[in-house]
């Protein structure tokens, strides 16, 4: 009986299979994985932009703002029209520009990230009001001198060149308005010269002045 018994262990163990080896398990498992669940990217939003200008000396302003949406990488801002530069945002998104505005209309701003993503374009319109030449007279000192004089009325009107015509004399001059807004030329006029003398100037934003009248009468 011992020995039939024997024999019933021995065939037992004769039918059972080793383990497998799982050494090849874990690399397959992880390649399974990447098969069945795709990478998940996010979508980055587009930049948001905003801003705001304070008008300085003369033609000058400022523009500050921040670009929003930009993951701490800086964005190139862009400005075209009477302001044509670029500046770059520093990682938070802020940026500040001081430049002249060369001409009275609208800057259209646009902020674009290092990967290639636009903001909507935003304008501001530069406005200025023309300036105006008042009180413009011609004055006889003596002899053949002549004084023209006058006074500009602009924002401001400190430094802006006034333009004088109309009479021979009178071609190519030019005068410098000072502090207190008011332009002198004095020059001699030829014997017996005549006729009407005018007067005109051009802002720091490019806008002209109605054209001022003086008769000249020797």
């Amino acid at each position: 009986m011992l020995k039939t018994l024997l024999r019933r262990l021995k065939l037992a163990a004769g039918r059972t299979a080793p383990p497998p080896c799982n050494r090849h398990v874990k690399p397959e498992l992880e390649h399974l994985e990447h098969r069945l669940v795709p990478a998940v990217k996010l979508k980055q939003p587009p930049p948001q932009l905003d801003f705001q200008i304070v008008y300085g000396f003369r033609n000058e302003v400022s523009i500050t703002g921040k670009v929003e949406n930009l993951q701490g990488v800086p964005a190139l801002v862009t400005f075209r029209g009477p302001v044509n530069q670029q500046v770059l945002t520093d990682p938070n998104g802020a940026f500040r520009l001081d430049a002249p505005a060369t001409f009275a209309g609208e800057i259209k701003i646009k902020a674009v990230t290092l990967s290639g993503k636009s903001s909507a374009v935003l304008g501001h319109q530069i406005a200025s009001t023309p300036p105006r030449i008042l009180d413009f007279r011609a004055i006889h000192e003596h002899n053949n001198i002549w004084t023209f004089e006058g006074r500009v009325e602009d924002e401001h009107a400190r430094g802006l060149i006034v333009t004088f015509g109309g009479i021979r004399s009178l071609q190519g001059q030019t005068a410098e308005v000072t502090y207190t807004g008011r332009f002198y030329l004095t020059l001699r006029l030829n014997p017996g010269e005549e006729g009407t003398a005018w007067a005109r100037t051009t802002d720091w934003f490019k806008l002209n002045s109605d054209t001022r009248l003086s008769i000249v009468r020797q």
